[in-house]
């Protein structure tokens, strides 16, 4: 109670200090949940690189080189080390000129040719790749061809769930499933069979109109036998196909991490603007209380209050000031994110993403903030002495 009578002195200061904190704050949740996002969608694409080799042509651009002859898989699985080498096909979900379609943010929509029978053999080979889960239907059978799975934004933008048809690039389709939500690439990508795939890629490139597409794709993925060394292997690949452009995975998940690192680097500048702004706040609110209260101060010592209870009187004031900062920013910078993630919804996107350790990890860094702001003024407080005080007009 002595605590809110305390704050209540000086309502106008401690609100504008209150306000400083929590200004930090919304910046810190706001920013924090954007690089949390990122986060989750790297380390999805981290993961999936586990134990993958991923081979195109150099330029990969698909009016150009980006295409590569399905006889390599068999040529590329006799390199020492190599297990099992998976073709893909991967093209934009829609046709750019389409004018249908909304703007996405994060990443693009992409169509994927899936082999459901090789896929269950990289399963096999390789327990580590990356487990799609379904929130309804499954994978088609083999020799399929009229089916799609989707994942869950696409599912969600268009409306569609197990059972029911829709268009993908001219192609009609039964829906076969819905993937769960991952947070990562698989909820931005339609999986269809592979002549699917070949078929839209066909009518989406004009120059492949006039050729035999029965036997192309658009990249590769060799994944090692157990026990082998995925760079070792990579590179044994790079010098017996020079032509190909080949992807160390080791290599790769340090370029990802390094994308890590930048948008951890946003969330520490949103954190120095909530040092900067709620620190000094709270040192000239603490400052000026002491100021206002040294009669006071010298009142309680000279009955017997000791410097630590004058430094745990005010240093919890100043870690309360913190704490309603950072529930309040929290709060904002909450309901912020979440309007603006209704607000993309419609495109099949999120871009933020409040985890629990960024909403306890702010809350718990203002509280810390006002402690440490506070700590000066307190110890001064504490170390008056009480005659000194008593004097003080």
């Amino acid at each position: 109670m002595e605590l809110i009578r305390n704050l209540k002195r000086r309502k106008l200061r401690v609100f504008l200090t209150v306000f400083g904190i929590t200004i930090g704050i919304f910046a810190l949740v706001v920013l924090g949940g954007m690089a949390e996002k990122m986060n989750r969608l790297i380390a999805g694409g981290s993961a999936a690189l586990t134990d993958r080799i991923l081979i195109s042509q150099r330029g990969g651009a698909f009016m150009e080189t980006g295409f590569i002859d399905e006889s390599l898989v068999k040529e590329i699985e006799k390199v020492p080390g190599v297990g099992i080498v998976s073709p893909g096909i991967d093209l934009p979900f829609a046709d750019p000129g389409d004018e249908t379609v909304q703007v996405s943010f994060g990443m693009p929509e992409i169509i994927s040719g899936y082999d459901v029978d090789i896929a269950k053999r990289v399963e096999e080979l390789s327990p580590s790749t990356v487990q799609l889960s379904f929130l309804a239907g499954g994978w088609w059978k083999s020799g399929e061809t009229d089916k799609v799975v989707l994942g869950s934004d696409i599912a969600r933008r268009l409306g569609k769930t197990v059972g029911q048809k829709v268009t993908i690039r001219g192609v009609d389709l039964t829906v076969a499933g819905v993937l769960e939500p991952t947070l990562t690439a698989p909820d931005k990508m339609a999986f269809v069979s592979m002549s699917t795939a070949r078929e839209m890629m066909r009518r989406a490139f004009p120059i492949l109109q006039r050729i035999d597409v029965s036997a192309l794709v658009t990249s590769l993925a060799a994944v090692p036998k157990p026990g082998e060394d995925a760079s070792v292997v990579a590179k044994r690949i790079a010098e017996r196909f020079p032509d190909l452009q080949v992807i160390d995975p080791v290599k790769a998940k340090e370029q990802i991490a390094n994308v890590t690192i930048i948008m951890n680097l946003v969330v520490m500048g949103s954190a120095l603007i909530a040092i900067v702004v709620g620190g000094l706040s709270v040192i000239n609110t603490m400052v000026m209380a002491i100021s206002e209260r040294t009669r006071e101060i010298g009142t309680k010592k000279a009955v017997g209050a000791e410097d630590r209870d004058i430094l745990r009187e005010y240093l919890t004031e100043a870690a309360a000031i913190g704490l309603i900062g950072g529930l309040l920013g929290l709060g904002g910078g909450w309901l912020t994110t979440l309007a603006l993630n209704r607000a993309t919804l419609s495109s099949g996107s999120t871009i933020f993403m409040i985890t629990p350790r960024l909403a306890v990890g702010s809350v718990l860094f203002a509280t810390v903030l006002g402690l440490i702001a506070g700590y000066l003024p307190a110890r001064h407080a504490a170390k008056l002495n009480p005659i000194d005080a008593l004097r003080y007009e």
